[in-house]
């Protein structure tokens, strides 16, 4: 053979080689690339995800006092039906035995209760007067008989008395009960209240800036303050 095709040879051997090393390269190659890819697709894919769970986050972030807000406001909004249901029941009950007189003062106390949820304003455009509850509620507490021994009923019987106008009446039932129990709020608004109506103005800032010193959130802090400002 002679030389020139004995290179010629080699070079096209040489050539083969390449042709087969490029062939096996090639699918390697390609799944590296693929690999990759993949692996780039994966990180954006989380990268979205990521950025989706912050945004969604900081959403629910400056959600949360409305929410709560709205909560709040949705538990203290009740309804004239809810306590009509409940005292009718519960003069079934009484009508079904006369000598549970207990039930008297259960009624009252949802009388209260109903006066007071439309005097706060929690009844939403209730179709009743908040002193006609009050005057409903000391009746029941009457109808009972004698509260000297239930102090609970006796205050809540003196609170009716305040807010239904019966100033003269609930004064000294109120002081009695501050008198025993310093630390009652409700007590303390009340008779701030009741002084109020009979014109004792000095008097009754001094009961109410103590209600609010005691309880300034609740129903009687809340209602003592805001008497305050229109008799300071």
């Amino acid at each position: 053979m002679s030389k020139r095709n004995t290179t010629k040879n080699k070079s096209n051997h040489a050539k083969r080689m390449a042709r087969s090393a490029s062939t096996e390269v090639k699918p390697e190659v390609s799944a590296k690339r693929e690999a990759k890819q993949r692996q780039e697709a994966t990180k954006s894919a989380l990268k979205k995800t990521f950025t989706i769970l912050v945004c969604a986050l900081l959403v629910l972030l400056f959600a949360l006092p409305s929410l709560s807000g709205l909560m709040s406001c949705s538990n203290r909004t009740q309804k004239d039906e809810d306590f009509a249901a409940k005292i009718e029941e519960l003069h079934s009950e009484l009508d079904a035995n006369p000598d549970k007189t207990e039930l008297q003062i259960e009624i009252a106390d949802e009388f209260l209760a109903w006066g007071q949820a439309i005097f706060m304003g929690r009844i939403q455009k209730s179709n009743y007067d908040s002193s006609t509850m009050f005057n409903e509620a000391v009746e029941h507490y009457e109808a009972y008989g004698d509260l000297s021994e239930l102090p609970e009923a006796q205050l809540n019987y003196a609170i009716a008395n305040a807010f239904a106008g019966n100033y003269e009446d609930a004064i000294p039932l109120l002081q009695a009960a501050v008198a025993a129990d310093d630390s009652n709020a409700d007590a303390w608004a009340a008779l701030g209240y009741a002084l109020s109506g009979t014109g004792d103005n000095d008097a009754a800032i001094e009961a109410y800036q103590k209600a609010v010193d005691l309880d300034p959130d609740s129903d009687a802090g809340q209602l003592a303050a805001y008497q305050l400002e229109g008799l300071q």
